[in-house]
C-alpha cells in the first residue's frame, strides 16, 4: 500500500509549501526568495516580470523613452498570501527624484490596478516622495484611491501584450476616494548586487493591501488583474498580470479532511499485499 503512503506524504508536503513564503513590508527582497542574478523567484506562486534590459548612467534607450538606468523599471513581483495582496518593485529611478518637468526631472509614480485588465485604471496606491509644493495634494502616501482621474505619460508605447490604444500609461493620480491604507516602504538609498550589471544602482518598493479593499474599488474577487507602474514621465513601464486567488475550502470540507487522511490510514492498516 505504498500508494497511500505516497498520496498522504503528498498531501503534507504540498500543504507546509503552500505556506512556506512569508513577506514583511520594508523595502527588500530578501524574504522573497528572489534570486539575484536572473531577477527569478524560487516560489511558483509568484508572478513576475523582469525588464532588466539595460544598465550604466548614460542615456541608453530603455523604450518607450530615454534615461539610462535612473528611469529604469528593472522587475515587479506579485503574490496572494492570507487574504492580501503584495507587491514588490525594483527599478533604477530614485524615490526621492524631485517632480520638476522643466529641469528633465520627473518624480516617481503611484501604481495602478486594472481590474478589467482593458487600459481603465480603477485602484491606485498613492506614493508622495519628493515633490514640489502644489503638486499631487489631497493625497496620503501609502493611500489607497478609487481611481477617478490620473495623469498620462508622455510615451505611446506600443505593447501587443496590453492591446489598449491609446498606450500611454498612467502616472500619478489627479482624483480618487480615499479607501484605506496599504503599507508601504521604500529604500532611500541604493542596494547593488542585482542583474546582469551588479553595480548598477537599484530601489526596492513593496506594498502590501488587503483583498477587501480592491473588492470597493470594484474588483470581483476571484478574476486575475493587472499592476502597473512607471514614473511621472513613463520613460520605462512595467506591468504584470496578478496571481488568481486560491479558494479557500469551507468550513465542513475541512472538517472532512482528517476523517479521509484517517480512512487512508485505516486502509492502508487493513489491506496486505497478494
Amino acid at each position: 500500500m505504498k500508494t497511500y503512503s505516497i498520496l498522504l506524504t503528498g498531501l503534507l508536503l504540498c500543504n507546509v509549501q503552500a505556506h512556506a513564503l512569508t513577506l514583511t513590508i520594508d523595502g527588500s527582497l530578501g524574504d522573497w526568495g528572489i534570486n539575484p542574478a536572473n531577477w527569478l523567484p524560487a516560489d511558483p506562486r509568484i508572478q513576475y516580470k523582469i525588464e532588466d534590459q539595460t544598465g550604466a548612467a548614460s542615456n541608453y534607450y530603455l523604450g518607450p523613452g530615454w534615461g539610462g538606468q535612473a528611469y529604469d523599471a528593472e522587475a515587479l513581483y506579485a503574490v496572494i498570501l492570507s487574504n492580501r495582496l503584495y507587491v514588490a518593485l525594483v527599478t533604477g529611478h530614485d524615490p526621492r527624484t524631485v517632480h520638476n518637468p522643466a529641469a528633465n526631472s520627473f518624480g516617481a509614480g503611484d501604481f495602478f490596478i486594472d481590474f478589467g485588465k482593458n487600459g481603465s485604471y480603477e485602484l491606485a496606491v498613492n506614493v508622495n516622495h519628493r515633490l514640489p509644493s502644489g503638486f499631487e495634494t489631497g493625497f496620503v502616501e501609502g493611500g489607497v484611491y478609487r481611481v477617478t482621474s490620473h495623469a498620462l505619460g508622455l510615451f505611446n508605447e506600443v505593447d501587443p501584450d496590453y492591446p489598449v490604444s491609446p498606450a500611454y500609461r498612467p502616472t500619478y493620480l489627479t482624483a480618487g476616494t480615499y479607501l484605506g491604507m496599504a503599507q508601504l516602504a521604500y529604500t532611500t538609498s541604493p542596494v547593488t548586487g542585482w542583474g546582469a550589471r551588479p553595480s548598477d544602482p537599484h530601489y526596492i518598493y513593496e506594498w502590501s493591501v488587503g483583498l477587501d479593499l480592491l473588492q470597493v474599488a470594484g474588483w470581483d474577487g476571484r478574476s486575475a488583474f493587472n499592476i502597473h507602474w512607471t514614473m511621472n514621465c513613463a520613460n520605462d513601464t512595467i506591468w504584470l498580470t496578478s496571481p488568481v486567488p486560491q479558494r479557500v475550502p469551507e468550513p465542513a470540507t475541512l472538517a472532512l479532511l482528517p476523517l479521509g487522511l484517517a480512512g487512508l490510514l485505516s486502509l492502508r492498516r487493513r489491506t496486505r499485499p497478494l
